[in-house]
């Protein structure tokens, strides 16, 4: 009886392809977190200057609001 538990238990698939799913997400989790720690200067720069672009046709809009257009 033990025996036949032990080879049942050994030779048992089920679940082993969500363990291999959650072991590719937590490899692309761990790439995706080595990249922004790597190119963070640069992500950060980026989003600034998205911010400044949009600060800038925001206050154009509304001077355009303002003259009446």
């Amino acid at each position: 009886m033990l025996l036949t538990t032990i080879k049942r238990f050994l030779t048992e698939e089920e679940g082993q392809g969500t363990t291999e799913y959650i072991l590719i997400v937590a490899l692309i989790a761990i790439a995706l977190i080595g990249t922004f720690v790597a190119f963070r200067d640069k992500i950060f720069n980026f989003i600034k200057t998205l911010g400044g672009d949009v600060d800038s046709a925001s206050s154009t809009s509304q001077s355009k609001k303002a003259e009446g257009f």
